[in-house]
């Protein structure tokens, strides 16, 4: 975020009129001046663009709206909901007379919008107004986005850091938060097991004691009943189609429950197997390359969740991608959200 971020306030109202251009200039600009907010207003702008264009591209820049529903202009209510079915936050205000019913159609408030917190004034010498709207900007906009502006900084601050490390760093580092997000799910971190069909050149000491920081050739289990949950972590800077089809191969086959899970479980009364794999990525990994190298990979959450098996015995296990990471933080609030069988 740059230091000179200021929030930008669309101004939708009906200019060319004495009243309304004076309450502009008296009553809204000094308020917006003085909490360093940016107003825009298209008809003040010097554009070839096509002005429909132009308003659209400037509601959706604007962080707020100030809608002022004097004189009942069409493209002010229209700017007003457009900006309302984008979530932009919108202050509504009015000429005070325009909330007498007995007022004709061009100078009333619409039923519509009636119900609206609407901020009246009287005059463009109604300083009262200035006070109000001050309070409902600062009340409804601006304490939440300056506190959206400090979020952003901490982020970036946080992505810098986290950027600066090495490659192996950061995986340590993901792999780790990993751990701990399935220790509290129920899984023992003894309960690591080597996967010597995919660890060649790897002894049991070194696997079993930092796999999850160093080596993608381990899984973890625990047995809840007669159901046997196996989890896997794979992290990557970027996996490769290559080690996505190995993930596949060692994990989400046939030949991985025959000869791996079912003869180290065998003498357990195991009826039902759940295997997930999750492949944490620094980079992010588009669904179109999960699926270019696991056609077989039925999407159940597009990108992210996945369930893999061989063309004839399908959904064997369910695959997972973290994958985008660009900070511890974001990482925890990620597997914040993981729930696993």
């Amino acid at each position: 975020m740059a230091k000179n971020k200021k929030p930008i306030c669309f101004i939708a109202m009906a200019f060319g009129n004495d009243d309304t251009d004076k309450f502009y200039e008296k009553l809204i600009l000094p308020v917006l001046k003085k909490n360093n907010i940016t107003p825009v207003i298209i008809n003040r702008h010097h554009s070839n663009d096509d002005l429909n264009f132009l308003i659209i591209q400037k509601l959706r820049e604007a962080d707020f709206c100030i809608v002022d529903l004097t004189y009942t202009r069409p493209s002010v209510y229209y700017e007003a909901g457009f900006a309302s079915a984008r979530d932009i936050e919108v202050i509504y205000t009015v000429r005070k007379d325009h909330l007498n019913k007995n007022q004709p159609d061009d100078k009333r408030v619409h039923f519509d919008v009636q119900m609206k917190p609407i901020i009246d004034w009287k005059s463009p010498e109604d300083l009262s107004f200035s006070r109000r709207l001050e309070t409902r900007i600062i009340k409804t906009f601006l304490s939440k986005w300056l506190r959206m502006q400090k979020t952003i900084t901490t982020n970036k601050k946080e992505e810098e850091k986290f950027s600066s490390l090495s490659t192996l760093s950061r995986l340590i580092r993901t792999r780790r938060l990993f751990i701990e997000a399935i220790n509290k799910q129920g899984y023992n971190k003894k309960n690591w097991i080597k996967n010597n069909f995919y660890s060649n050149g790897y002894d049991d000491e070194v696997v079993i004691g930092a796999q999850a920081e160093f080596e993608n050739c381990a899984f973890i289990y625990k047995i809840k009943g007669e159901n046997l949950y196996v989890t896997t972590l794979q992290a990557y800077k970027s996996p490769t189609k290559k080690e996505l089809i190995e993930i596949h191969r060692m994990y989400g086959s046939t030949y991985f429950l025959s000869n791996t899970v079912r003869k180290l479980f065998a003498d357990k009364k195991v009826k039902k197997l759940c295997i997930s794999i999750f492949v944490l990525s620094l980079d992010t990994i588009s669904s179109k390359r999960i699926e270019t190298a696991l056609p077989n990979a039925i999407p159940v959450v597009h990108s992210k969740h996945y369930k893999i098996g061989n063309i004839s015995k399908p959904g064997i296990a369910d695959l997972y991608f973290l994958s985008g990471i660009k900070s511890e933080n974001q990482l925890k609030k990620d597997l914040q959200k993981l729930v696993l069988p």
